[in-house]
Formats: structure tokens, sequence, C-alpha cells
């Protein structure tokens, strides 16, 4: 047990104590919850015109205990996404500086292979015009089918070389794709682990706060139930007692009218042997 209902059932034993007792009151014209919501809506006039022992000052109590605990839950989950957008954004710009660097050496080793690459296609290309020099040269000297052959030969050269090349680029490009792709599952899965954690304590927070709030609201029903009661209970000790006023007045009168006339039916007195 909390110990703002502790204080609320001892508040509630004590008022029970005051009220034994005591004459029942007529009932006012206002309704005494609707006090209450006043109260609610002014803080010193808690503090003033009601008193402890007042069932309206408990239940005000316990509303200002629940509202001071729900400003407090709501200010932790806002100051908790704050904080999980503070990391988040760390975390996107730290990432968003991973990739520029890795950009950047891609781009540097890019550069170095391509430099590279001209070099040996400039070499390539040399050998090239120099084959094509030696075969435009023996073309005078062979025949028709040994300047094919050469052909051939050289065009076979040329294909293995392209085909090498396309395999190293294709295979250059399914590792950097593959390591695109573990990167991204990565950030899924810390993201996905982040988000179960944040739900498990909001979904822990949620029920507890539901739990309160049923609590509160049992409580407020056993209240009202018990104060209708006593209302109904003094309404007819009231009306009993009204009943019994009227009752004793129309005695008092049937008696008053009695001996009103029961003192005109009865003659002066004389003494007796005496003639008036």
């Amino acid at each position: 047990m909390s110990h703002t209902s502790q204080t609320a059932s001892s508040l509630n034993r004590t008022y029970v104590k005051s009220q034994r007792g005591r004459s029942p009151r007529p009932i006012s014209a206002q309704s005494r919850y609707l006090g209450t919501l006043k109260v609610l809506d002014s803080r010193s006039q808690l503090n003033v015109s009601l008193s402890p022992e007042c069932p309206d000052t408990i239940r005000a109590s316990i509303y200002q205990e629940w509202l001071k605990r729900k400003t407090a839950s709501i200010k932790e989950q806002k100051e908790i996404q704050e904080r999980f957008r503070r990391e988040k954004e760390i975390k996107e710009q730290k990432e968003k500086k991973d990739k520029k660097m890795e950009v950047e050496s891609t781009f540097q080793a890019w550069s170095k292979q391509k430099k590279q690459y001209i070099a040996e296609q400039q070499k390539k290309k040399m050998e090239e015009d120099r084959e094509k020099q030696e075969a435009e040269k023996a073309k005078e000297e062979r025949n028709e089918d040994a300047k094919k052959a050469a052909f051939e030969r050289w065009k076979e050269d040329k294909d293995k070389h392209i085909l090498k090349e396309c395999l190293k680029e294709k295979s250059v490009e399914r590792d950097r794709q593959r390591k695109e792709n573990e990167k991204m599952d990565q950030k899924k899965e810390d993201a996905e682990k982040l988000y179960d954690i944040w739900k498990k304590k909001k979904d822990e927070e949620l029920k507890a706060m539901k739990k309160k709030l049923k609590q509160a609201k049992k409580r407020d029903v056993e209240e009202r139930a018990i104060k209708e009661c006593k209302e109904r209970q003094a309404q007819d000790e009231y009306e009993h007692w009204m009943d019994k006023k009227e009752s004793q007045q129309k005695l008092d009168r049937r008696l008053r009218k009695s001996r009103s006339l029961y003192q005109e039916e009865v003659p002066p007195w004389s003494p007796p042997n005496r003639t008036v």
C-alpha cells in the first residue's frame, strides 16, 4: 500500500469517527462534490476552505498526488525521447563521416587503379601498334591464311584480356555491394534493438499507469457510494423526524380542541345547600 493510500485511509477513518454521535444535517442545495471540483481548480482554496478530515480534501489530495506523478512520468518520457534522438543524431553523423571517408578512400583507390589502367592501356596500345606494324610488315610476306591466323591469335588475346578486366570489375562491384548490404543490415538490427528496448519500457509504464488509474477510479466509486448511502440515510431520518413532528402537532391540536370543548360543557361549581 502506498503512502498516499495510507494517508487517505487514516483521514477517512478520522472523518467517520468524528461523524459518530452527531445529529443529521439538512441537505444543502449545492452538492459538496461540486465543491471538490472547484477545489481542484484552485489549490489555494484547498488549503484554506477544507479541513483535513473532509472526504473532498482526501480526494483532492489523491488527485494532486496522481497529477504530480503523471507530470513526472511525462517529463521522464520526454527526456528518454530526447536522449534517443541525440544518440540517433550522433550515430547518423558518425555514419555520414565514415561513409565520406570510405568514399574518399574508394575514390583514391579507383584513381590509382585508373592511372595504372591508363598506363597499361598506353603500353598495351604501343604493343598493339608495334604488333600491328609487324603484322602489316608480315602481311606482305605471308599469305592470306597466315595473316588470318595471326589476327585470330591477337583477337583471342584481346578477348581474354577484356574478359579478365570485366570479371575483375564485377568482383569488385560484388564486394562493394556485399559490404553495403551488411552495413545496412547492421544498422537495421541496431535500430530494431533500440526500438524494442524503448517499446518494452513504454509498455511497462503504460501498464503501471493504467493500474493506478483503475485503483483511483475504484476508490472514487466506493467513496461516492458511501456518500450517497449516508445522504439517503440522513434524508430518511429527516423525513421520519418531520412525519413524527407533524403527527405530534396534529395530536396536540386535537388535545387542545378536546380540552376546550370539555371546559365549555362543565357548569360552574356551587356550594351544597345553596341557591345561586
